[in-house]
């Protein structure tokens, strides 16, 4: 969910012109390499908790540990993003890129060939370390060589990796499980990795470290004087959708009546993903990244607040295919904009640090909102409510971001 977006602040507010800003080819190819880097590290990250009832057999542990791995890259990716933060503009980005891609590839290769839960617990937390910095170099590297201009679009394009592993990349990795070995599914990841590592050697451009570096104390500093709050933007933008993400499969066979479609309607719902994404960026130029922002926050809360209040039952199954279409489209939305308001807050000099940090924060808005979903869940009222106050209390957070989003978005001076 990932680094830094792309509008301005300035652009957020009122944009020169209503036409959509052409892109340079450079730019265009840097964005597509990167775009690459996010569906291969969306992938690894995303592929375990599908995979992992092939794996539990091999590994001799029960399905319901696939929790642990996944928890393992997450906590790890917290912790070195926040590392991260405070040494990144110190070092090239591309550098840092191609280091971490090469250790995330050995640690994928090394999960394909492992035999013991343990030695995966090890390398799930290898591949979280790095996983982050990959994502946040990646993301430096396209924020400085994009204009104010091409960073909407250009944004765009990366977020809709997500979709896209949704709409291809789960369904091939979990093909291969069934039709050879899940061990063979991470190959097929490695190869990906290896790919982007070849490709961003090639394509991508050095990037000088500026000649002084931030010392950790004007870091600290800036936190305090608005980093922290847009770095943390997109983590806030898909808080509510996290919170439902976990029951995405019982609300929507609840409005299906039971009906067993659910390829089809992740299907669909990645198929809007990646179309809103690329609209989001064009309207982020026309109309700015808060308007946006707004626009896709309260289109979520109306979708969560007709599944709650049961307007769609009707529908029958076409109320699963309707939530879920109109749940990735206002959720990556939302996202598109923050990321784009958020990338005018660094100064170019920051702009790896910045990244380093929101991809950080972003692994941590996921895990809150997991846990608190669990928690929720097991609460007695929630209980006997099945998900309909989930839902409600997911609705009523989207909504207040977006009545807040004026002072959340106000512009500060880049850090």
């Amino acid at each position: 969910m990932q680094d830094r977006s792309p509008s301005s602040f300035s652009s957020a507010s009122a944009p020169e012109s209503p036409a959509t800003p052409s892109i340079t080819g450079s730019a265009r190819s840097i964005a597509w390499v990167v775009t690459a880097i996010q569906f291969t590290n969306a992938l690894e990250y995303m592929a375990v908790s599908p995979l992992f009832p092939w794996m539990a057999g091999d590994l001799g542990v029960p399905v319901g540990w696939a929790g642990y791995a996944a928890g393992a890259y997450t906590i790890a990716a917290i912790v070195s993003g926040l590392l991260a933060y405070g040494l990144a503009d110190r070092v090239q980005p591309k550098r840092l890129l191609l280091a971490a891609l090469s250790v995330l590839s050995l640690s994928t290769l090394a999960v394909s060939m492992t035999e013991h839960f343990g030695s995966l617990m090890l390398w799930r937390t290898v591949a979280g370390l790095t996983g982050g910095i990959t994502m946040g170099s990646a993301s430096a590297i396209l924020l400085v060589h994009a204009s104010e201009k091409e960073r909407p679009a250009l944004l765009a394009l990366t977020v809709a990796a997500f979709s896209a592993v949704s709409i291809a990349g789960t369904p091939l990795v979990l093909w291969l499980a069934q039709a050879a070995d899940w061990r063979w599914s991470f190959r097929l990841i490695v190869t990906c990795c290896l790919l982007c590592l070849c490709t961003a050697a090639w394509k991508l451009p050095a990037t000088r470290p500026p000649a002084r570096a931030a010392s950790l104390g004007q870091m600290l500093s800036g936190l305090r004087g608005g980093t922290l709050r847009h770095a943390g933007l997109n983590a806030l933008s898909q808080f509510s959708a996290l919170l439902v993400i976990p029951m995405l499969a019982p609300i929507l066979m609840g409005l299906a009546g039971g009906s067993a479609q659910l390829p089809l309607w992740f299907l669909l719902g990645g198929v809007a993903g990646l179309l809103a994404s690329r609209l989001a960026g064009k309207a982020v130029s026309r109309f700015g990244g808060p308007r946006v922002f707004r626009w896709g926050l309260a289109a979520l809360a109306a979708n969560l607040l007709a599944c709650a209040s049961g307007v769609m039952g009707p529908l029958g199954a076409m109320a699963s295919g309707l939530f879920m279409v109109c749940f990735m489209a206002s959720t990556y939305t939302a996202l598109v904009a923050a990321a784009a308001t958020s990338a005018a807050h660094p100064s170019p000099e920051r702009r790896a640090s910045f990244s380093m940090l929101q991809t950080s924060l972003m692994h941590l808005g996921s895990s809150l909102a997991f846990f608190a979903t669990a928690w929720l869940m097991g609460l007695t009222a929630m209980q006997a409510n099945g998900t309909r106050w989930l839902l409600v209390l997911a609705a009523l957070l989207a909504l207040g971001l977006a009545l807040s989003s004026r002072a959340l978005l106000r512009p500060t001076a880049s850090a």
